[in-house]
This record gives C-alpha cells, structure tokens and sequence, in this order.
C-alpha cells in the first residue's frame, strides 16, 4: 500500500509541473545535470550526470517545427537496466506545435537511478540545432523534487 501512495505522488508532482528554473548545468556542483546529446543518425540522447535516486523525471523540449520533426522516444539505457519498472509519459506537443513534454515514472521498491549515462534517446528529422531544454522536473522514490540543471 505504502509503494502505490509513494507511487501516486510521484505522479501528481510530475503532473503539478513543479520546475526549478536553473538555465545552466555543472555537473561538478553536486545538482543532477540533463543535457541533450546529438548521436549517430537520427537520435540526441538525453542524459544525466550526478543523478541520486532519481524515480522520475519529466522534460520539456521546445524546437524550431520548420526545421525540427519529431519522431519518438524511448527509453535510455539507465532506465532499461535499473531495478525499478520505468513508465513512459507523453510525449504531450505544444500548443503551437513546436514543443514536447515527456518523461518517465517509476514504481518499485528500489532506490532510483544513481550516477551517470543516458535517461532517453529523442528520434527525430531534420535538423535538431532548434532543440533545447525549458523545463525538466525530477523527483527520487519518496516523491521530493530534486534540485535539478540543464544545458542546451
């Protein structure tokens, strides 16, 4: 019963949206880093650096449409190996079409993902130079938000 509770606000604050706005990340600082990374063909990984029992997280990209096509996403390495079941949310598109929400939620009785590697591999055509972070929330496996940066 006490995992479903845990469970249930990992959700409901994903869904409140709550966002620390911090525009820059370094990964020295002992704050969970996110930065989007192009890869080969039509894929930008999404990773982390200094993660601590992170059990959720949700991004919102925004991007140039005439330039950018989205195509999917799915799920990173660090998720397909942790210990925890990691549920996809979203995506959700943008009022005007040039940004995405998406994330992952997690239920279990594990701690989250600690360390670093990649959370989620964005596929897509076109040119992703337009892509870039707005927002990204994170909680660990009691439900706090965890101070979180980004870049890119």
């Amino acid at each position: 019963m006490r995992n479903y509770l845990i469970d249930s606000i990992l959700v409901c604050l994903m869904i409140a949206g709550t966002v620390l706005f911090v525009p820059q990340a370094d990964a020295g600082s002992g704050q969970i880093a996110i930065t989007l990374n192009p890869v080969s063909g039509n894929m930008i990984e999404v990773d982390v650096a200094n993660a601590q029992d992170l059990a959720a997280f949700e991004v919102e990209v925004s991007f140039n449409k005439t330039d950018f096509g989205f195509a999917g996403i799915d799920k990173g390495a660090l998720l397909q190996q942790s210990f925890r079941n990691y549920n996809q949310l979203g995506p959700k598109f943008g009022k005007h079409g040039n940004g995405i929400l998406f994330g992952f939620y997690s239920t279990g009785t594990q701690r989250g993902i600690d360390g670093n590697g990649q959370l989620a591999l964005i596929k897509f055509s076109g040119d992703p130079k337009s892509l870039t972070i707005r927002k990204i929330t994170a909680t660990d496996s009691s439900g706090t938000v965890l101070n979180t940066q980004w870049k890119r």
